[in-house]
């Protein structure tokens, strides 16, 4: 036989599905994932978590303490309940402004008509015309103070509603089921809140039932890329 022969494979003719590989590096990551930060400061009184832990939706995640939003909601209640004493004692002192003008203007009216009649001098007229402007002027100012004890309340309600707000956002909840997958602050650490700046982030909550992959393919090889 001749040594010199060359081997070759040989193999039936068929259609078949021929598979193109990209290799790319990236790394797995859940689908869902939340950042927990705090809206207001303070000093970390409760943090029942660890890291790795499973939390549930609604679950207590991290106590701010509240000392200082709860001085701030009695301060403001008492400013509301201030407001609606003074719109009390201005509702009182119409009462008595417009007693005292029904007073003033019968005593004003029978005058003008003695100084009509001649009765009376016009000294004795300018003195009752004094006294029933004061009078009418006090109506006008009892009326003023009780629009603004009005609009004092509405602003007192607001700071109560603000003060309440910033009282119960001191306790942080889970926003969703899921697990602690970084735990950045410590019990007795302060936190910055986020509600006028980028805030501390105390830990992260990842969703680990779906997880995605986040990989940079080369753009020569995603043009092979299919769904």
């Amino acid at each position: 036989g001749n040594k010199n022969h060359t081997e070759v494979t040989v193999e039936k003719s068929a259609y078949r599905s021929i598979v193109e590989t990209v290799a790319a590096s990236g790394k797995i990551q859940p689908e869902s994932e939340v950042k927990i930060q705090s809206e207001v400061s303070g000093q970390i009184v409760e943090l029942p978590v660890k890291e790795g832990d499973l939390v549930q939706k609604g679950q207590l995640l991290v106590k701010i303490n509240p000392d200082l939003y709860t001085s701030a909601y009695n301060r403001a209640e008492a400013a509301l309940n201030s407001s609606k004493s003074n719109l009390s004692s201005a509702k009182s002192r119409l009462t008595q402004a417009e007693a005292q003008f029904n007073v003033t203007n019968l005593n004003f009216q029978r005058q003008k008509k003695l100084f009509d009649d001649g009765a009376i001098s016009k000294a004795e007229l300018e003195n009752i015309t004094s006294q029933f402007e004061t009078s009418k002027a006090e109506v006008e100012a009892a009326r003023e103070s009780i629009h603004s004890a009005q609009f004092a309340i509405e602003s007192a309600m607001a700071g109560v509603s603000e003060a309440a707000d910033n009282l119960k956002r001191t306790t942080i909840l889970a926003p969703m089921t899921g697990t602690v997958t970084a735990l950045n602050k410590e019990l007795g650490e302060t936190v910055l809140g986020n509600n006028m700046m980028s805030g501390d982030v105390i830990m992260n909550i990842s969703a680990l039932t779906f997880m995605e992959v986040n990989v940079e393919v080369n753009e020569s090889d995603i043009v092979h890329v299919n769904l």
